[in-house]
């Protein structure tokens, strides 16, 4: 019982810890209505706060604490599992397009690739957005706070409060996009974040809590709206979003309610294994 209130407060404590720059970018700008140029000051203290929180508290835990944490996380499983994360959501949100076309909704034409052109700057992206935005937040979201809630919690309701909170973090976007987001639109992502929780919980469990398989569909979803016509702030319908976040989520729960009840990789980080 111990340990549980342990990894539930170092939860909590990762919360208010990545939320604190993120609160100080946005509240000015979304309450005081303060310019948002002025603001984006804080945003590469937003961007690394997740792995840096998760490191700084996994480090209080002991000497080889930290080391033994990152070796769990990057035991590699099946390679099946990289695939799964990386194509999962964005084939839930092309079956949303797919639906959406067929009930008469309006959609944005496809984008046109230039080859070989293209290819290369979406091969050089993908890389991008894997090592970045993948090892700067996946190791807090997933390898951290995902594991620490599911003890405490389970992996269903721990999976969509770790979307609440991802959600939160991305309201940055209301200050370094904000000529492209407004209020409506961000919640429409949001609800999609919340719903794709689902999907990081469920493969995260089957593949044994595996840092790279949540990089990998962390990736999957950048590439959905990098490459398909679904994001209402480039013009799309909204509802198409919204059909993309029903089935997601429809999908995640299924995925976490027949997995195995075991938690995915919880040890202390402390203890070796």
């Amino acid at each position: 019982m111990k340990g549980r209130a342990t990894r539930s407060n170092g939860a909590f404590a990762f919360i208010a810890l990545v939320l604190l720059p993120v609160a100080c970018m946005v509240m000015p700008v979304v309450v005081g209505g303060a310019d948002p140029a002025g603001f984006q000051v804080f945003f590469p203290l937003a961007a690394f706060a997740p792995v840096t929180v998760a490191c700084l508290l996994i480090a209080k835990e002991g000497p080889d604490a930290l080391g033994i944490w990152w070796r769990r996380q990057l035991r590699l499983p099946h390679w099946t599992w990289f695939v799964a994360g990386l194509l999962t959501l964005p084939g839930l949100s092309l079956l949303a397009i797919f639906l959406a076309d067929g009930m008469g909704w309006p959609t944005l034409p496809w984008r046109e690739f230039d080859w070989p052109r293209d290819f290369f700057v979406l091969a050089g992206a993908s890389l991008f957005m894997m090592f970045i935005p993948g090892l700067t937040e996946e190791p807090g979201w997933r390898s951290f706070l995902q594991q620490r809630l599911e003890v405490r919690w389970g992996l269903f309701p721990a999976s969509l409060a770790v979307g609440l909170v991802w959600a939160l973090w991305h309201s940055t976007d209301l200050v370094m996009h904000s000529q492209e987001y407004d209020a409506t639109r961000f919640l429409s992502k949001a609800g999609w974040m919340i719903s794709a929780s689902l999907v990081f919980g469920a493969l995260l469990r089957r593949s044994g809590g595996c840092l790279l398989v949540a990089i990998a569909t962390h990736l999957g979803g950048n590439l959905t709206f990098a490459i398909l016509p679904i994001a209402p702030w480039r013009g799309a319908d909204p509802r198409v979003l919204h059909l993309a976040s029903a089935l997601t989520f429809a999908v995640g729960a299924v995925l976490v309610l027949t997995g195995s009840r075991a938690p995915a990789a919880i040890e202390d980080a402390s203890e070796p294994t």
